[in-house]
């Protein structure tokens, strides 16, 4: 039986072998690394955040090698690409027939991106982090010496730290009237979800990466799982955890006035009517909050009322109109009820 060909490679040094140094570089198929996070919250405004790294070796048996892992997203030009020295042309198997089996070359050098539910044991006593170090828009964590065989898994602590949060309800209401397109305003109540999250500020002193992340209270009761996203030291990041079902809100709106010539430009007409929009939101809760309500209109705001932030921009769906977004924190006592509202101008073709 013939032998197996092997790919090699022959170097002629310039200096005698007995001072000539070699050092391999290579990037590897079948490796990756998948983070996970655990949060348990402590109070009502501190909370443990503990991070674990799996990882999944299908490339290569690795023996007592240092590991890095690299939280970023380095270019990868030709990532799907073989290298020249690892096809055979005489079997025209070449670049492209190479890419069209092989996966991502460089998947060990960055994160998985990929959602999956991940378990993670509160099983830390103490604080603690894993060395790391930023080197430009990547940071790395030094795991150390790592033996991992081939098609297996293991996994790793990376840290556990103290952080802190705040509780967080939202609601945001598009523009259902669509003024532009109907116009009618239809006078019915509409009622529209409020959702809870958690507000994490990233005081861990490392980036935190894409993951999935799980969420008990202080009674060690499951809250909820979510993606959190890549968050930068210092910087705030939400974490989903359910709909408020003790707090609602309602919205309506109706058509004030109209002018059916209120504008010509070139051959066309344009009206425009003024409407005008309420908000009602009710805190059943026994403890006081605050809710974000954001509201989304097509259309040029003129009043809001309970100090309402405007912003706008050209829109490119009418583009007679903006499209204008107003947002308030709305505070309410236990068992409050208040009502916000706004008017806005919508233009309209004839």
């Amino acid at each position: 039986m013939e032998a197996p060909k092997k790919t090699t490679i022959s170097t002629e040094p310039e200096k005698t072998a007995a001072t000539v140094a070699l050092q391999e570089f290579y990037l590897q198929s079948g490796m990756n690394w998948i983070p996970s996070y655990f949060l348990k919250l402590k109070d009502s405004k501190n909370a443990r955040l503990e991070m674990k790294a799996t990882i999944e070796n299908g490339g290569e048996a690795i023996n007592n090698a240092e590991m890095e892992l690299v939280v970023g997203s380095p270019q990868l030009a030709f990532g799907t690409k073989a290298d020249p020295m690892t096809y055979d042309y005489l079997t025209n198997d070449g670049p492209q027939g190479a890419a069209g089996r092989s996966t991502n070359n460089a998947q060990y050098m960055y994160k998985s991106m990929q959602m999956e539910v991940t378990e993670m044991n509160d099983a830390f006593e103490q604080n603690f982090d894993t060395e790391g170090e930023k080197t430009g828009d990547l940071y790395f964590y030094k795991i150390g010496k790592v033996s991992l065989a081939k098609n297996s898994k293991g996994n790793f602590p990376i840290f556990a730290k103290e952080i802190e949060y705040k509780d967080k309800y939202e609601c945001t209401i598009p523009d259902y009237v669509n003024f532009f397109n109907s116009r009618f305003a239809n006078t019915e109540e509409n009622k529209y979800d409020v959702f809870h999250s958690l507000e994490i500020k990233n005081t861990s002193g490392v980036p935190l990466t894409s993951a999935p992340i799980m969420v008990l209270n202080e009674k060690e009761q499951f809250l909820a799982q979510d993606n959190m996203g890549y968050t930068p030291a210092g910087a705030n990041t939400d974490v989903r955890l359910s709909k408020a079902i003790d707090i609602i809100t309602k919205s309506q709106e109706e058509e004030i006035s109209r002018n059916d010539n209120f504008k010509k430009v070139g051959k066309a007409t344009y009206g425009k009517a003024l409407l005008k929009g309420t908000i009602t939101i009710e805190n059943f809760q026994a403890v006081a909050t605050t809710v974000n309500i954001t509201k989304n209109v097509t259309g040029e705001v003129g009043k809001q009322s309970d100090g309402g932030l405007v912003t706008k921009k050209k829109s490119y769906y009418t583009s007679i109109n903006p499209e204008s977004q107003i947002k308030w924190d709305v505070s309410l006592k236990a068992n409050e009820k208040k009502t916000i509202s706004y008017e806005y101008e919508v233009m309209y073709g004839l």
